[in-house]
């Protein structure tokens, strides 16, 4: 009997700390979220991470006839836009989709990826003037 009533502490000590780890977990993932700004947040900064991981893989496979700092440049207005919210998500989302698509295992020709940063840039909502 004493064997029985050890292991059945033993389990409501592990069963303590797995709740108190999950509920630390869920507090960490809460606070996570608002600081991003809830659900539009969110968007945002997955918008952002995609738009990293398409500038690294367009930077590797640039073709001659584009400079590197003509895609830093265009890249980098995206990023300013998407943090200030003036980025249409949706666009910006078939553009990053489109190119991912279409140069997964090719290399983009000159004219495709100056189509490509147009794209980019028509994502980016004008912003207001005084």
């Amino acid at each position: 009997m004493a064997r029985t009533d050890k292991l059945k502490g033993c389990y409501r000590r592990v069963l303590g700390f797995l709740l108190i780890f999950g509920m630390l977990i869920l507090a960490a993932g809460i606070f996570l979220y608002m600081r991003l700004g809830g659900v539009e947040g969110a968007r945002y900064w997955m918008a952002g991470r995609a738009v990293d991981k398409v500038e690294e893989h367009l930077l590797k496979h640039r073709p001659d006839g584009v400079s590197e700092a003509e895609v830093r440049f265009q890249f980098e207005s995206v990023r300013d836009a998407n943090a200030d919210r003036r980025a249409n998500l949706v666009r910006l989302y078939r553009a990053l989709k489109a190119y991912q698509q279409k140069f997964q295992s090719t290399k983009p020709s000159t004219g495709e990826t100056i189509e490509f940063l147009g794209n980019l840039e028509s994502a980016i909502a004008p912003t207001e003037k005084d």
